[in-house]
């Protein structure tokens, strides 16, 4: 698996859209958008 360098203000844009997608996606259940959360927290 291929690894990559990201700076503060990627990781920053990638935690905030991560969330936003979590929000604004339809027929996400409570589960996934907590999956996504965690996911997210991992890059603040």
């Amino acid at each position: 698996m291929r690894s990559i360098n990201l700076t503060e203000n990627d990781c920053t844009f990638v935690h905030y859209v991560l969330r936003m997608y979590a929000k604004t996606t339809p027929n996400l259940d409570s589960e996934d958008r907590e999956e996504i959360y965690e996911v997210a927290s991992k890059f603040k």
